[in-house]
């Protein structure tokens, strides 16, 4: 790839993709891991004199939602930069206001997916985006697995760099992928089940293990006739191929018993059960005490340890405990420790345990997915 330090920006208008899709509570920024990851592609061209117009998206609106702005990030950002930042509210402020721009500036555009055709990967759309700049930089890896217009289609229509971040990223696992350190054992929770569990088909001759708690685990159990009660599963065409999936006993480990409520927010009802006793009105919130111990074993000799999304909705304290008993096995093994995607990471720091931490990705879906292939959709743009 090129990267963003063999071009000359001086005076250029330059779009940069980043990923800005945190958490904002209260109109405040609450986890700028993946800000401040981007700091120093922003740092290296405003010193060069570029003219910076950064796109994100946050969420997944249905078209504008206020609540999805990405305005309080512009003004954290400033605070890092110790500098001013443009906040672009609509496309006709930003084609008016890059005219205005000056060396060293930066501006940010509100929230890309406000319009459908960045995740339809419109060209229409991604044409539009390039007439705010002269050069694309893609600095957004936890993205780069996504075939939309920002990330896909806009690198083909202006000359196309990485940045900073993104070849980090690619360097640190390409590192990682090139290793003989085995066993390997995957840890994998959260969302985003579908895109998950194709990557676990993908990566299982690649691993020795793989332990799966959160939404993913309760669609598994779901698909192998377990009843998981209330709890959120995924349905219609992903259930029908997760159904299909051939997924060996002996190297993929789900829960045996979780942690249960009848809502996320019964804190004061929360139990531990066995797995076939979930009932049909319980939620399954978090893993239990034996498949902690069935995933710490599992973790105990392993030489390398990749984990993304919690084992449970860690922001509620009674259904923490899971992630936090993993963050606490994983500092009792001498494996090289690979994390991908803010939810653990934002768990680990609240543990205090950042040092068991050997490398920590930006991207939680687009790392399992490039270990597996070895390329990104949007890193592929980028050569062509």
């Amino acid at each position: 790839m090129k990267t963003i330090r063999e071009a000359e920006v001086k005076g250029k208008r330059v779009i940069v993709r980043v990923d800005f899709n945190v958490s904002v509570r209260g109109g405040v920024v609450d986890d700028d891991f993946r800000i401040r990851a981007s700091i120093p592609t922003i740092s290296l061209l405003r010193e060069r004199g570029a003219k910076i117009v950064l796109i994100s998206h946050r969420g997944r609106p249905e078209g504008p939602d206020p609540s999805l702005s990405l305005r309080a990030i512009g003004m954290h950002l400033s605070k890092l930069l110790s500098c001013p930042v443009t906040f672009f509210e609509d496309f006709q402020a930003a084609q008016e206001g890059v005219e205005l721009m000056e060396e060293g500036d930066v501006a940010l555009l509100e929230n890309i997916r406000f319009e459908s055709g960045e995740e339809e990967a419109s060209e229409a759309f991604a044409g539009r985006l390039a007439q705010l700049g002269t050069i694309y930089v893609n600095d957004a890896f936890a993205v780069s697995h996504r075939k939309h217009a920002s990330v896909f289609v806009l690198p083909h229509l202006l000359d196309s760099y990485a940045g900073l971040l993104l070849a980090s990223e690619v360097e640190a696992l390409d590192a990682i992928r090139s290793s003989e350190s085995k066993p390997v054992v995957l840890i994998l929770g959260g969302a985003k089940v579908e895109s998950k569990v194709r990557v676990v088909e993908g990566l299982l001759e690649r691993v020795d293990a793989v332990c799966v708690g959160g939404i993913a685990a309760n669609s598994i159990l779901a698909a192998r006739g377990v009843s998981v009660g209330a709890s959120l599963i995924e349905n219609g065409e992903v259930a029908e191929y997760i159904r299909g999936l051939d997924l060996p006993h002996d190297k993929v480990f789900l829960p045996v018993d979780a942690v249960v409520a009848s809502s996320v927010d019964d804190e004061s009802g929360a139990r531990e059960v066995a797995i076939q006793d979930v009932g049909k009105e319980d939620m399954i919130l978090d893993i239990g005490p034996q498949t902690v111990a069935l995933f710490s074993a599992t973790m105990e000799g392993a030489k390398t340890i990749f984990w993304n999304g919690p084992m449970g909705r860690f922001e509620t304290e009674a259904f923490a405990k899971g992630t936090k008993a993993l963050i606490e096995a994983l500092s009792k093994t001498s494996a090289r420790v690979v994390v991908g995607g803010g939810d653990v990471m934002a768990a680990i720091d609240e543990s205090g345990a950042r040092d068991v931490v050997d490398y920590a990705s930006t991207g939680g879906g687009a790392m399992l997915e490039y270990l597996a292939q070895g390329t990104l959709p949007g890193i592929e743009a980028l050569h062509s």
